[in-house]
C-alpha cells in the first residue's frame, strides 16, 4: 500500500484480481506510516513465506510508496519476485510529490516525536 494507506485500501483491486483467477496476498501493513526499510523487510519476509508456499516467484503490485517498495525488493530479491506492477509511484522523480504529502509526512514524524510507536522518524526520510 501507499504512504498512510494499508491493505484495506487495496481490497477492491485484490477482489478484481481474484475474480480473474489470480491468487492475492496482503502485505500485513495496517497503515504505511513507519520506516520504509521496516516495511520493505516485512514485505520481504511475507514474500519468502508466499514463494515457498507457492513454489514460485511472486508478482508484486504496489501503489505509490508501495510501488517504490516493490521496485526495491525486486532488485534486492529477484529470487522471490517475478515482476512488479506499480500505480501512481513516482519512479522517474521520487522527490516529486504534492505539498499535501509533505505535510502528511511532517505530521507522521511529529507523532513519532510524541512517542507514537511504529511511526516514521525524521531519520527514516531519505
Amino acid at each position: 500500500p501507499g504512504f498512510l494507506a494499508g491493505d484495506l485500501t487495496l481490497r477492491l483491486m485484490a477482489g478484481a484480481l481474484r475474480g480473474q483467477g489470480m491468487r492475492t496476498y496482503r502485505s500485513h501493513i495496517l497503515a504505511n506510516v513507519g520506516c520504509t526499510l521496516d516495511a520493505a523487510e516485512l514485505i520481504e519476509q511475507r514474500l519468502e513465506v508466499i514463494a515457498a508456499k507457492r513454489g514460485s516467484r511472486v508478482q508484486l503490485v504496489g501503489h505509490s510508496l508501495g510501488g517504490m517498495l516493490a521496485r526495491g525488493i525486486a532488485v534486492r530479491r529477484p529470487d522471490l519476485v517475478a515482476g512488479i506492477v506499480t500505480m501512481g509511484s513516482p519512479m522517474m522523480a521520487p522527490a516529486a510529490h504534492h505539498r499535501a504529502l509533505t505535510a502528511s509526512l511532517g505530521g507522521v514524524i511529529a507523532l513519532s516525536k510524541l512517542g507514537v510507536p511504529r511511526t516514521m522518524t525524521g531519520d527514516c526520510v531519505g
